[in-house]
């Protein structure tokens, strides 16, 4: 049983589809004005955020403001953790270390030769491209300049690779015999990749599932929803935030 809108309440899973648990009581998500408490974006009124530092809904901060506590920087800007400052994005063929720096519609493209990475156009299906970050569908790559749809399952590997090495549509990989078919599964046989959250045991040549809760890591890889924790499988929580390698 979930409550309904107005009943008492101390937490969101206790309140009914939709609805958010809100100074005590369920309420009707985006309905906490500035200064409100919140735990997520879906607490807060339109054109506040959640500062997830203060746990309070505030509007986005501009840029020069502070971003250091954890705000929510205006859409044209990206936070400066070094800094502490919301900073604008940049611009078409500057300097950028991720694509959440670049601004709307581009995207940071690895260099071909030793330079840094720069903010380029994302490109569609056909379009020139240098990189194959730049193409927008997750099925094309960057291949002879273009951005082209790679070979789906039984097709022939493309016989010229990316810039990023894929000769097939993701979830594939090219046999000995220049075919695109699915990854191996657990248990199959391996040369190397293998499906989701499994890999390829060198030693037994099947792919075998990554490392569980409190199993050794696997050069730093763990089951989904699980962090490499000083060479420990850990389970995410929300207090304790690091990067997932699965």
């Amino acid at each position: 049983f979930r409550s309904k809108l107005g009943d008492a309440c101390t937490s969101n899973e206790a309140c009914g589809k939709s609805l958010i648990c809100a100074n005590g009581q369920c309420a009707a998500t985006h309905s906490v004005g500035q200064g409100g408490a919140c735990s997520a974006d879906r607490f807060c009124q339109a054109g506040l955020v959640c500062h997830t530092g203060v746990q309070q809904c505030m509007p986005k901060v501009a840029v020069g403001g502070s971003c250091a506590d954890g705000a929510t920087c205006v859409d044209s800007a990206t936070c400066d953790f070094v800094a502490g400052k919301c900073v604008a994005k940049h611009a078409k063929s500057e300097a950028c270390d991720s694509s959440d720096s670049c601004a709307a519609g581009l995207t940071c493209v690895p260099s071909t030769t030793a330079g840094a990475s720069s903010c380029l156009p994302t490109v569609k299906l056909g379009g020139a491209c240098s990189h194959s970050a730049q193409c927008a569908a997750l099925d094309t790559a960057c291949i002879g300049g273009a951005c082209t749809l790679l070979p789906g399952a039984g097709k022939p590997c493309s016989k010229q690779g990316s810039t990023m090495g894929a000769y097939c549509a993701p979830g594939l990989w090219c046999t000995d015999a220049g075919q695109c078919n699915p990854l191996p599964k657990l248990g199959d046989a391996c040369k190397g990749a293998c499906g989701s959250g499994l890999k390829c045991d060198l030693a037994s040549g099947t792919c075998k599932a990554l490392p569980g809760k409190g199993e050794p890591c696997d050069n730093g890889k763990c089951a989904k929803g699980l962090s490499c924790l000083d060479r420990k499988s850990t389970r995410l929580n929300s207090s304790h935030i690091t990067i997932s390698y699965a």
